[in-house]
This record gives structure tokens, sequence and C-alpha cells, in this order.
């Protein structure tokens, strides 16, 4: 077994009888990981396991990959320790992750805690760094503590205001069970389009360079079709809101440089957003440039049937609002779109603020929601842009 020099790593052990199949093992551990075949049949297979748990120390933690027959499973241990997580299913089709089957393989996971610590103190040592004297630095502490404390003591008041509306403790924690019995259904099914999504990748590699591509950090603002692979921003954007009724919003909310935008002071409620650029007309005519004969030709394959569109799309291709034609794309839209590139309606370049996770999930619901506890980030829609030609024209 090779020599361990470096902490911050992970050792991934593979059973010898997975040999032929190692492919099957492509989203299991990580680059940094060191990959090792073990023969769990011969004589010196506890020196070998002894020998792993004496260099626990030197790793961030450990992977193992076994066929689920192998008796060793129940009771497999590392260092005394037995794994912190145990998956059963079948590496060949990641899809059956939430069967009830067993499944032919076993992968069990063991973390180091004394690389926790270790990373919590580097974590300390960094955050000291950027302050000029300790004064600063113990200032910084009793403010997060102030700011930790304040909203403690805001969710034990909304906890105390939920309590007052019902008539019994009982129909309270009814409430509760329900609350987290959604809340636990809404877990699984994300997790089960993960999975699936997984499924769709060859290596592990591939799959976390797709996330990239397309996920949107809280509070940003991206454009619904990434460019070449990579997700764009939309940056410098005036913001303006509707609430639940369409009455407009007051205040005076913007897409930053940085493409964030904060609506941390909105209250509670649904919104609809619509987007447009800062005084910049150059921007405004590559937003009008980007509808033109091109999304015409796939609003026709959609509408003949010829070809799908997903929930992004669909909005960007809903252009009339008129009667039964709202929500629905048809010939009112593509005649809509006609006048449009025919010069005989104004291009306004309406660009739509949508809710990045809806749209993920493949819905198109005009609204975003603001609560406590949801993160919110966004993507941004061009009505007639159906095909998102103008990500090429965002940094």
């Amino acid at each position: 077994m090779k020599t361990l020099k470096n902490k911050h790593n992970y050792l991934t052990v593979i059973d010898r009888s997975l040999e032929n199949s190692q492919d099957l093992v492509g989203f299991i551990g990580s680059n940094s990981s060191y990959k090792i075949l073990l023969d769990f049949s011969v004589g010196s297979f506890q020196n070998k396991i002894d020998e792993i748990s004496n260099k626990l120390n030197y790793l961030d933690g450990v992977t193992l990959a076994t066929t689920s027959s192998n008796n060793l499973v129940n009771d497999f241990k590392i260092n005394g320790a037995k794994p912190d997580h145990v998956w059963h299913g079948n590496l060949a089709n990641i899809k059956d992750v939430f069967s009830k089957e067993l499944g032919p393989h076993s992968v069990l996971k063991w973390s180091n805690p004394s690389s926790k610590k270790e990373t919590y103190a580097k974590k300390e040592v960094d955050l000291k760094s950027k302050f000029k004297t300790k004064e600063d630095y113990e200032a910084y502490l009793t403010k997060i503590k102030s700011d930790t404390s304040s909203k403690k003591e805001t969710y034990a008041k909304k906890e105390v205001d939920l309590k007052s509306k019902f008539k019994t403790k009982e129909d309270y924690e009814a409430y509760l069970t329900k609350i987290k019995s959604d809340t636990s259904s809404k877990k699984e099914t994300y997790a089960k389009k993960e999975v699936d999504l997984k499924s769709k990748f060859k290596t592990k590699e591939e799959y976390e360079s797709y996330k990239s591509s397309i996920t949107i950090e809280k509070d940003h603002v991206g454009f619904w079709k990434p460019n070449l692979g990579k997700k764009k921003l939309m940056k410098d954007f005036k913001v303006k809101l509707k609430d639940h009724e369409g009455k407009d919003v007051l205040g005076d909310y913007t897409v930053g440089k940085d493409g964030k935008i904060d609506l941390s002071d909105l209250p509670t409620g649904k919104y609809y957003g619509k987007l447009s650029p800062f005084n910049n007309k150059e921007m405004s005519e590559k937003i009008i440039k980007s509808i033109d004969t091109q999304d015409m030709i796939l609003m026709a394959k959609y509408i003949g049937g010829f070809k799908s569109f997903n929930s992004s799309e669909k909005i960007a291709a809903d252009i009339d609002k008129s009667g039964k034609s709202k929500d629905i794309v048809d010939i009112q839209d593509m005649m809509a779109l006609a006048r449009i590139i025919g010069g005989y309606e104004e291009k306004t370049g309406e660009v739509e603020l949508r809710c990045a996770s809806k749209l993920q999930d493949n819905k198109s619901d005009d609204f975003f929601e603001i609560r406590e506890g949801m993160d919110n980030s966004f993507q941004s829609i061009i009505l007639g842009d159906v095909d998102g030609s103008f990500s090429q024209n965002l940094i």
C-alpha cells in the first residue's frame, strides 16, 4: 500500500471481485482520492485493514465499494469504528437507489473527525488573518453572536405566534407533522431527480461539470440558456416588481454588476418581475436583435408537433397574452412574433424574471415566492428569444 504523506485526501478501497467492473464506481470517491484493490478472501485481509486504520489520521475519509453478499458488510470496522454512511444498490444502474431490493453492491464511508477539527482550525486562522487587530476580530465575533441570538429570538417569536393559531397542542403538532412529511417528500423527490440526472453521465466529473455550468447561486440572476456550456449572469439591470394582485411594488430593486439581486426587504408573498438595462442602449439593442427568424422556425416546429419545448422555451414563445392564448404556445404567438420581426410591432424586448428551481422542475409559473428559509436564485427569459441566442452577448 502506497505511503500517504499529504493530509486532506481520501482513500477508495475497491473489492477485487469488482476489478473487471471498475467503471461502475465512477461516482465513488473524488479526484483527490487514492484508489486501491483489496482481496477480501485472502488471509492477509485483516492486516490490510489494520494498515488502513493506522493511516486514517492522514486521510479525510475512507470509502469502500464491495458486494452486498460480502458477509463483512454488516460488522466491517476501520480503526474500531463502524461506517458513518452505508448505501446498498446497483452501481450499474444508480437510479435504483430508492429500490426496496438490496442490490448487488454496497458502499461504506468513514470520515475522519480529526480532519474536520483541522479544517475548522485552518478556517479560524484564515478568518483571523483578515482582521488588522485582535479587537477587530473579537468585535466581528460579537456581532455574529448577536445576529445569531437575534435570529433565534425572531424564530422563537414566530413559533409562539404560530402556536397561537391552533386551538390545541394536538392540532399544532399535527400541523408540524404534516409540514415535516411534506418536506421529507419533497427532499425524496429532489433526491430521485438528482439520481436520475447523475445516471445520464459516465463519470462523476462530467456530472459535476454539467451542474456547475447550469447552477445559479443564491440571490443571483442568470440567463436561462448557458453559452458554450457556461452559465451566464445578468448584470446591471433594473427590476420592476408586481405583487400577486398585480400592483406595483415600491422600491429601487436592481441586479448589480456582480449579477446579484437583494430582495431581503420584501415581505412574504408571491411576486412577478421584469428586467430592463440600466441606461444601456447597446444592451437594449442586443436584447431586441436576439429575436429573429430562427425563433420563428423553432416556434413553427413546436406548433407543428416536430419539436418539444422545455419550460424556459415555452415562456419565451408565449408572447401573446390575450384571451385563451395565455400560457399556451399557438398560432397567435407565432403571428405576434412575425409582427415583431417584420417591424409591424415595436420590439420591447421584455425580460421576464423567473424562479430558477421551478424552471429546473419544468414549471413555468409567472410568480416567484419570498418566504422565511427560502433561498431564491433566478433565471431571466426574453419574450420572443425562443432559442436563447441572447446568451452570446453576456460575459
